[in-house]
């Protein structure tokens, strides 16, 4: 008897049914399910969400879904979900054909347009390239052959989850020294892109969640400010960002004022706020995430100080020839 035939359904944004369903295979699915509940508060006519499950219901007990906006440009434009990424006792080892066909099918619509999701001119009739960003070790095998034009990592996935977060820490300081935190502020933006490597636009970074360190000037005392207001006064050295996905990125501390236990400080503060705040909202936010460089040793020891938990395996960021899929 021939095998049923796998079919990729177009689904609004938001999902209801397939956020529901990404929320049942935490915090594999985090990456993903994150950059749907980001969608909503950053509106964009060419994105569009595919996934092996009907909008109108769970269906089969294995699926693979994608967001997907061309129009992020030099920044991730993508981002995949394969059950084959679950934890082997969930099924995810033990069914790699079926999910590699779920794969297949979610990479076929991709490329020919039969989906009514892929209306982008640069996606019609199999041209173009996209950039995706969190593709599972597990899931990236999954890919047709030639169809990856370049790759980037392998990154080591930290989780971290709000019980598990470590205790607010306070830097140390040299004397007289008075330290506030606070959101990164616009004027201060340039100077973030600047210190980066990776190349992320300032209205990219304005539109998320931060936090800096800011050396505030010496006052007496009694005329000091709550740490979280500095009058405009301070001088920022460390920060932080959560991306959409809530995963920690662009974390810096100025040279002269590093081993003073400013980064886990501030990332710290950052995840605690995005976590409570997540968990209120009851989409799924009992974690966040981090990807470490497999030489970034100082990285992975503070994703460890900070209760991070190295479980979410490796992933790649690759830019595909959607013409292969």
């Amino acid at each position: 008897m021939p095998e049923p035939l796998i079919g990729t359904h177009a689904h609004p944004l938001p999902s209801a049914t397939l956020c529901a369903r990404l929320v049942t295979c935490l915090p594999s699915s985090l990456p993903l399910l994150r950059r749907l509940r980001f969608a909503p508060s950053s509106p964009s006519a060419s994105a569009h969400v595919l996934a092996t499950l009907p909008p109108e219901g769970y269906g089969q007990a294995h699926f693979a879904a994608a967001y997907i906006d061309e129009a992020l440009g030099s920044n991730t434009q993508g981002w995949v979900f394969s059950c084959v990424e679950l934890p082997e006792e969930e099924g995810g080892h033990e069914r790699t054909g079926e999910c590699a066909a779920h794969v297949a099918s979610l990479l076929r619509a991709l490329r020919s347009g039969v989906s009514d999701a892929l209306a982008s001119p640069a996606l019609e009739g199999g041209r173009g390239s996209l950039l995706l960003g969190n593709v599972h070790a597990l899931t990236l095998p999954l890919f047709p052959e030639g169809s990856v034009e370049q790759r980037y990592g392998p990154w080591r996935k930290y989780i971290f989850s709000h019980a598990s977060l470590s205790a607010a820490s306070t830097p140390s300081g040299g004397e007289g020294e008075h330290w506030t935190f606070r959101p990164v502020q616009p004027h201060e933006l340039p100077l973030v892109m600047a210190r980066s490597s990776i190349s992320r636009t300032e209205g990219f970074l304005a539109g998320l969640p931060s936090m800096a360190a800011a050396l505030v000037p010496a006052t007496p005392t009694s005329d000091r400010r709550p740490d979280n207001d500095d009058g405009g006064e301070s001088e920022m050295k460390s920060w932080a960002f959560l991306d959409p996905t809530d995963s920690l990125i662009s974390l810096h501390t100025e040279p002269e004022y590093r081993r003073r236990g400013l980064a886990r400080a501030v990332a710290g503060r950052l995840l605690r706020d995005a976590l409570a705040a997540a968990e209120c909202d009851g989409h799924g936010g009992r974690y966040a995430h981090a990807d470490v460089g497999p030489e970034n040793e100082a990285s992975a020891r503070l994703c460890e100080a900070l209760g991070g938990r190295k479980e979410g395996g490796e992933v790649w960021w690759v830019r595909i020839d959607v013409a292969l899929l």
